[in-house]
C-alpha cells in the first residue's frame, strides 16, 4: 500500500518533514510561535503532533500550547485542547481549556477550572468563559452571580460580558439588566431581542426594538433578531422588514432567510416574491436562502413541483453550490413524480454532494405511492455505506400503509432491531395508521401499549381550537348525553370522579370566529324550544352562560353538576388553553378540580387503578383519526380492566361506513356487555356500561328525539344510518379515498357484507342480537 493511499501515514511523513525544517533553521521561541500558528490555521492535528514532538525535546513554552489549544477549540477539536492543558498555565491557557470544555458541553469541568484559576490575577476573559459554561449548563442564576461578584474582583464588565448574559437570561431579567446599567450599544440590544425571541416573547422583542435610544440605532443584526423572534407572526415579520427599509438599514442574507422562515409553508408565493425582491436590492445570494425557499415549496401541498425544479436550476445558474440541505427539500417537493425523484437522487454525486440518509428519506417521501421503490431505496442504504435511521424506516412504513400493504409495513417494523434503529413516536404513528387502515386493530392496540410502556408521546399541542364548534349542533348532541349521565350518576350521595381528557378552554366566547353561526344553529334553538321538560338539566347548565353569549364546554358542564363530595380531573395539552381553562373553572363548582396540562392518554394510562364511581369523557380532536382513535381505544381498554367503577363516553367523527364498521367491531371485541352507540349527523358517542350509563344516555336521547330533530337515533346495540354528508365534515374525511376500505379487516366472524349493504340498520340489529 502506498503512502498516498493512507492519509494517516501521509500526515506522519508531513509532520516529520516539518520537524526536520524546524531543527535545521534553529528557530527562536517567537519564530516557532509563528510556525505553530500557521500550522494550526490549516491542520490543527498536525500542529498538535509537532508540538508534542517538540515538547519531548524541551523546546515548548506556554505560549506555544496556548496557540495550538485555542486553534483546536475553534476547530471543535476540544479533546486536543484539553490534552494540552497544564495546571501551571497562565490566564490564556485556562481560558482556552474552559472554552474547550464549553464546546464539549463539559460545563462542570469548566467551572472547576475557573475555581483552580483563582490563584491567578482576576481576568474578564475568564469570567466570560465561566458565563458561557453557565449557559451550557442552563444555570442563568450562577451567571448573574458572576456579574455581581466582578466588582469584588476589581473587574468592570464590558459589552461582551453583558451580551453573553443577555442571551441566556429569562427575558424579563434581561430587560431589567439592559435598562438598569450603563448605556448599551446595538450589540447588547440585539442580544436582548434574541433572548426574547428564543423564549417566544415576540411582543417584547418588537417593543424593545422600538425602545432603542438614539445612541444605539438598530442595525441589520437587531432587525434580523426581531424578525426571527416574530417568526410565528409572519405579518409582524414582514412589517419589521418594511421598518428596516424605512430606517435605511440594508437587508442581508440573514434577513432573507429569517423572512422566508417566517412566511412558512402556506405562503410560498410570497416567499418566491421575497427572493426576487432581495435580488433587486442586491442582497448577496447564499445557498441557505435558496434552501429555505425549497423547504417552503416542499412543505406546501399547493406548490407545483416544476417551481422547485426551476428554483434549483436558477441557483445553479447563479453558481451557488448545493448541499444536502438543498437536495432534501428538492426531493420532497417532487410529490408523486417518483421517476424524477429517483433521477435527482442518483445525480447527487454529480454535484459534489455526498448522499446521506436525510436525502434518501426525502426521496422515499417523493415515492410514497410506489411502495416497492421505497423499500428498494431503504434496502440500498448499506451498499452506499449509509445506516438507516428512524426517519427512513418511518417513510417506508408510511408508504406501505398508504398503498394498503400492511404486511410490508409490519415487516419494516420487525426489521428495525436488525437495522439497529430504535422506533420513535413518529415511527409508531405511521405504523398505527398503516395497520388501522387495514382494520388490524388488535395489532394497533399492541403498538399503542408498547408506546405507553416506553413513555413515548404521540401528541404535542394541537392546532385544533374548539371555539369554531362551540354551541353547534354537534356540541348540543354530545353535551346532552354528557349531562344526562351526570344527572344519573349524581342521583345518590355516593362521591364520584369526573375526568375530561381533552377539556379545551372550558368556556367559549360565541362572538368570535364562527361562534355566532354555531350559536344560532345549535344551542340557540334548544334554549328557545317549546318543551320545558326537554333536556332540562343541559338547558339549565347552558343558560347560566348564554346571556353573556358564552358557551360552557364539557369541562364546565361537568364541573357544574359536581357536588362538594365529588372531584374532577380535566386535561388540556396546550399551555395557553390550559391557563384559560384553570381561570374559567375557578368559581363554577364546590368540588375539588385538578386542571392538568399534559397528554391525558399518557398520564391516565399510568394510573393502574382509580377506586370509586366515576365518569370519563374521551373527546379528542381526532385529527389524525387513526392515531387518536388508537389511543382512545387503548385508554378505554385500560379503564375497563382497572377502573371497575367507571363509565365511559367516547366521542368519534363519522367519516364513512368502513370506518364505522371497524369501530363497531372494536366495541364488540371489548366484550363488556351493554354498549350504547348514538349518532347524530357527522358525529357519534359510545357509552360503555358500568353504573347505568346506557340508561342515562338513552333517557337523554329520548328527550332530544321528542323534538324530532333529524339525524338522532339511539339503540342499546350498535348501528343506525347517518346522512351521506357525514363524509365531508371532518378533516380526515377528505384525506380518505372514498373507495378504500379502512375497516373491513376488523369485521367480526359471520358478518355478511351484502346483507349489511342491503339493509344496514335492520341487519346490524339482528346480527348483534344473535351475538
Amino acid at each position: 500500500m502506498t503512502a498516498a493511499a493512507n492519509p494517516g501515514l501521509d500526515r506522519r511523513h508531513g509532520t516529520l518533514a516539518i520537524l526536520r525544517r524546524v531543527k535545521q533553521r534553529a528557530l527562536s521561541a517567537k519564530q516557532l510561535t509563528g510556525v505553530l500558528r500557521q500550522l494550526s490555521s490549516g491542520d490543527v492535528f498536525t500542529a498538535f503532533q509537532v508540538l508534542e514532538a517538540l515538547e519531548l525535546q524541551g523546546d515548548v513554552n506556554q505560549i506555544h500550547r496556548n496557540v495550538v489549544a485555542t486553534a483546536a477549540t475553534r476547530a471543535s477539536r476540544w479533546q486536543l485542547a484539553l490534552q494540552l492543558f497544564n495546571p501551571k498555565a497562565d490566564v490564556v491557557g485556562y481560558s482556552a481549556a474552559m472554552d474547550a470544555c464549553v464546546v464539549g458541553s463539559l460545563w462542570r469541568r469548566a467551572l472547576e477550572l475557573f475555581n483552580l484559576s483563582r490563584k491567578l490575577p482576576p481576568d474578564i476573559v475568564m469570567v466570560s468563559a465561566a458565563i458561557d459554561a453557565c449557559d451550557v449548563g442552563g444555570h442563568w442564576q450562577a451567571a448573574l452571580g458572576f456579574l455581581r461578584l466582578m466588582p469584588d474582583w476589581r473587574l468592570c464588565p464590558n459589552q461582551i460580558t453583558y451580551t453573553k448574559l443577555l442571551r441566556l437570561l429569562p427575558w424579563p431579567t434581561a430587560l431589567a439588566l439592559l435598562f438598569g446599567h450603563a448605556p448599551m450599544g446595538a450589540v447588547a440590544f440585539g442580544a436582548a431581542v434574541a433572548a426574547c425571541g428564543a423564549q417566544n416573547a415576540w411582543r417584547a422583542a418588537v417593543a424593545l426594538l422600538g425602545a432603542m435610544p438614539g445612541h444605539a440605532a438598530p442595525n441589520a443584526a437587531v432587525f434580523n433578531a426581531a424578525i426571527k423572534a416574530a417568526a410565528a407572526e409572519w405579518r409582524v415579520a414582514v412589517a419589521l422588514f418594511g421598518s428596516m427599509r424605512q430606517h435605511d438599514v440594508p437587508p442581508n442574507a440573514i434577513t432573507c432567510t429569517s423572512l422566508l422562515h417566517a412566511l412558512g409553508d402556506d405562503r410560498w408565493p410570497r416567499a418566491v416574491a421575497l427572493l426576487s425582491e432581495m435580488r433587486s436590492l442586491q442582497v448577496a445570494d447564499n445557498i441557505i436562502s435558496w434552501n429555505s425557499l425549497l423547504h417552503a415549496l416542499s412543505s406546501s401541498s399547493s406548490a407545483p413541483w416544476q417551481l422547485a425544479v426551476a428554483s434549483f436550476a436558477e441557483l445553479r445558474g447563479r453558481r451557488l453550490r448545493p448541499d444536502s440541505g438543498t437536495f432534501a427539500p428538492l426531493l420532497r417537493a417532487m410529490g408523486g413524480q417518483w421517476r424524477r425523484a429517483l433521477a435527482l437522487w442518483a445525480a447527487i454525486p454529480e454535484h459534489q454532494v455526498e448522499m446521506d440518509v436525510l436525502c434518501c428519506s426525502a426521496a422515499m417521501t417523493a415515492c410514497q405511492n410506489n411502495w416497492q421503490v421505497v423499500l428498494v431505496l431503504l434496502d440500498s442504504l448499506p451498499s452506499l455505506s449509509l445506516a438507516a435511521d428512524a426517519t427512513a424506516c418511518t417513510s417506508a412504513i408510511a408508504s406501505c400503509g398508504q398503498c394498503a400493504q400492511w404486511q410490508a409495513a409490519l415487516a419494516v417494523v420487525s426489521s428495525m432491531p436488525e437495522r439497529r434503529v430504535s422506533a420513535n413516536s413518529i415511527t409508531y404513528a405511521a405504523s398505527v395508521t398503516a395497520l388501522a387502515n387495514a382494520g388490524c386493530w388488535s395489532l394497533v392496540l399492541q403498538l399503542v401499549e408498547e408506546m405507553a410502556a416506553q413513555d413515548l408521546h404521540s401528541f404535542s399541542e394541537s392546532k385544533y381550537d374548539h371555539t369554531v364548534q362551540a354551541g353547534s349542533l354537534l356540541d348540543v348532541f354530545k353535551h346532552t348525553v354528557l349531562v344526562g349521565l351526570l344527572q344519573q350518576m349524581c342521583a345518590d350521595s355516593e362521591p364520584m370522579i369526573f375526568i375530561d381528557t381533552h377539556a379545551g378552554r372550558g368556556i367559549y366566547d360565541l362572538q368570535v370566529d364562527e361562534g355566532p353561526l354555531n350559536f344560532q344553529r345549535g344551542i340557540s334553538q334548544l334554549l328557545h324550544a317549546d318543551s320545558a321538560a326537554m333536556a332540562w338539566g343541559y338547558r339549565y347548565a347552558v343558560a347560566r352562560h348564554a346571556s353573556g353569549a358564552r358557551y360552557p364546554g364539557s369541562a364546565a358542564l361537568g364541573a357544574q353538576w359536581l357536588r362538594p363530595q365529588d372531584s374532577a380531573m380535566v386535561f388540556e395539552i396546550s399551555h395557553r388553553m390550559c391557563a384559560e381553562l384553570a381561570h374559567n373553572l375557578q368559581h363554577i363548582s364546590a368540588a375539588h378540580i385538578d386542571v392538568v396540562c399534559g397528554d391525558s392518554y399518557r398520564l391516565l394510562l399510568q394510573h393502574r387503578s382509580l377506586h370509586g364511581k366515576g365518569l370519563i369523557l374521551i373527546d379528542p380532536p381526532c385529527d389524525p383519526y387513526d392515531l387518536y382513535m388508537a389511543w382512545s381505544l387503548c385508554l378505554v381498554k385500560h379503564v375497563l380492566k382497572h377502573w371497575s367503577g367507571f363509565s365511559i363516553i367516547m366521542w368519534y367523527p363519522c367519516l364513512g361506513q368502513s370506518q364505522l364498521q371497524g369501530l363497531y367491531s372494536q366495541a364488540i371485541a371489548l366484550d363488556v356487555g351493554d354498549v350504547l352507540v348514538a349518532e347524530f349527523g357527522t358525529s357519534g358517542t359510545v357509552s360503555l356500561e358500568r353504573s347505568g350509563a346506557t340508561d342515562a344516555s338513552r333517557k337523554a336521547l329520548r328527550s332530544r328525539g321528542a323534538q324530532r330533530k333529524p339525524g338522532i337515533t339511539w339503540t342499546q346495540e350498535l348501528g343506525r344510518q347517518r346522512p351521506a354528508s357525514a363524509e365531508r365534515r371532518h378533516p380526515e374525511a377528505k384525506r380518505r379515498h372514498p373507495g378504500h376500505d379502512h375497516g373491513k379487516g376488523a369485521t367480526p366472524p359471520g358478518w355478511d357484507h351484502r346483507a349489511e349493504a342491503k339493509d344496514g340498520p335492520k341487519y346490524r340489529a339482528e346480527f348483534l342480537g344473535r351475538r
